[in-house]
C-alpha cells in the first residue's frame, strides 16, 4: 500500500482522480449525445407527421373539389398551386319563384305577374382564398375560409307573364327587366332562408374533418371576410 510519505502517493491519487473525472465526462457526453439523437428523432417524426397531414388535406381538396388550396405548416408555405378557380360551387338547387309587380302613376296602374324557375349556385368566392395551416406536430389544423355565399342565380324557364297596362301608364322593356331583377334578388334571399349556404359550408367541413379524423388529429374552421394568414401554434 502506498502511504502519504511515499513520493508516488500524490501523483497516483491525482492520476486516479483525473481518470474518474474523464470517465464521468465521457458518460455525460454520451448521455447528451443520445438525448440529442432522441430529440432529433422526435422532431423528425413530428415534422413527418405534419407533412403527411398537410399532403392528405391538400389531396382530398384536389380529389373532391378539384381545388388546390394554400397549405402551410406553422405558417410556412408547403403546398401552393396556381389560383385558377375563381369560385367553388358546392350546392346547386332549382327554385321556383312567382312575383306580382305593380306601378301606379297618376291613378293609372300597370301590372306584371310572372313565374320562373331558377338554378342557384352556392359555395365560396375564391377571391378570398381557402387556406389550411397544420401545427408542427401534425395533430391540429386550422382552415381559414370565406363565408359561403350565393354565387349565381340563373333563370332556366319562365311561364308566360300576365301584363295589364294602365290607360296612360304603359309597360316598357325596362319594366320587364326590373321585374326579372327583383325576382333574382328574391330567389337569392330564398336560397339563404332555405339553408343552402349552411349546406355548402357543412359539405366542405365534412370532407376535411373526415380526412383529419383519419389522420388522428383535430381540425378547426375560421370563417372570416378578410383572411389573414392562418397560423397554428406548434
Amino acid at each position: 500500500m502506498i502511504s502519504p510519505a511515499d513520493p508516488w502517493f500524490y501523483p497516483t491519487v491525482i492520476a486516479a482522480l483525473v481518470g474518474v473525472a474523464g470517465l464521468a465526462l465521457w458518460a455525460v457526453v454520451r448521455i447528451l449525445r443520445e438525448t440529442g439523437r432522441a430529440g432529433a428523432a422526435v422532431v423528425r417524426a413530428s415534422g413527418e407527421a405534419a407533412t403527411r397531414v398537410a399532403e392528405g388535406l391538400s389531396r382530398v381538396m384536389r380529389d373532391t373539389f378539384n381545388l388546390q388550396p394554400r397549405v402551410t405548416i406553422a405558417g410556412e408555405s408547403v403546398i401552393e398551386g396556381p389560383q385558377i378557380a375563381r369560385e367553388l360551387v358546392l350546392v346547386k338547387q332549382t327554385l321556383e319563384r312567382s312575383h306580382a309587380w305593380t306601378s301606379q302613376r297618376l291613378w293609372s296602374t300597370k301590372r306584371i305577374a310572372m313565374t320562373a324557375r331558377f338554378t342557384v349556385s352556392v359555395g365560396y368566392d375564391l377571391t378570398r382564398p381557402i387556406d389550411i395551416d397544420v401545427g408542427r406536430d401534425g395533430r391540429r389544423a386550422r382552415v381559414s375560409l370565406p363565408p359561403a355565399s350565393v354565387l349565381s342565380v340563373h333563370m332556366d324557364s319562365m311561364s308566360p307573364s300576365r301584363e295589364e297596362e294602365g290607360w296612360w301608364n304603359r309597360i316598357t322593356p325596362a319594366d320587364r327587366a326590373l321585374v326579372h331583377q327583383e325576382m333574382q334578388g328574391m330567389v337569392e334571399q330564398d336560397a339563404r332562408d332555405s339553408g343552402l349556404l349552411a349546406l355548402a359550408d357543412e359539405e366542405l367541413k365534412r370532407v376535411l374533418s373526415l380526412e383529419m379524423q383519419r389522420q388522428g388529429g383535430e381540425i378547426e374552421f375560421l370563417t372570416v371576410a378578410k383572411l389573414p394568414p392562418p397560423t397554428v401554434s406548434p
